[in-house]
């Protein structure tokens, strides 16, 4: 691993040799929720603000190691490095919709290819992810969250902040369907 802790696999490895380099990586949060956004640009700012309500409210389990959250303007090739070791992956991005709008749904497969842009989707990043190290083998899902404004300079519209709180109603059901049951389901699910 390199000093900030990410795994890359050896030039021209196997992807056995990739599976094994995700399976000593370093301790991080099995649940990995992954913004993107602009604060400066109306409702792009909501994939940002999610993460903040997130680091607000689910503090304990941050703390404790169960929960990592970040964000960034855009999804970039590096960002697959983020996903070595993790069991559940969620994006979260807005979404051009009126009305109250969010959805988890499943990441859409894309082949990979050569990515020559900073600016992926979660299945263009997940292409990079099995490019340097084989299928995933954690859980992953992209939550939309609608929005109707994105100018610079805007602020967040009403109907933006209306479904961030709904995003987040359905987050924190997400979470808990996703943690299980069982003792450790149960001591993960105290902590959100």
């Amino acid at each position: 691993p390199c000093k900030w802790n990410c795994a890359m696999p050896p030039a021209n490895s196997s992807p056995a040799a990739a599976v094994a380099i995700e399976d000593h990586a370093p301790s991080v949060a099995p649940l990995l929720v992954l913004a993107c956004g602009n604060p400066s640009r109306g409702d792009d700012a909501l994939g940002p603000l999610f993460i903040e309500a997130l680091e607000r409210e689910y503090q304990p389990a941050i703390v404790a190691g169960e929960l990592e959250c970040r964000w960034g303007y855009q999804w970039q090739i590096e960002d697959a490095l983020a996903l070595v070791g993790r069991k559940r992956v969620l994006f979260v991005d807005a979404v051009v919709g009126s009305g109250v709008f969010c959805d988890i749904a499943a990441v859409p497969h894309v082949e990979g290819r050569g990515v020559l842009s900073h600016a992926l989707s979660p299945g263009e990043l997940l292409a990079v992810y099995r490019q340097l190290y084989g299928e995933p083998q954690f859980s992953v899902e992209v939550l939309g969250v609608g929005g109707v404004g994105f100018e610079l300079g805007e602020g967040v519209s009403d109907s933006g902040e209306r479904n961030l709180a709904v995003a987040l109603k359905v987050f924190a059901g997400w979470v808990g369907a996703v943690l299980g049951s069982g003792e450790q389901g149960a001591r993960v699910a105290s902590l959100f």
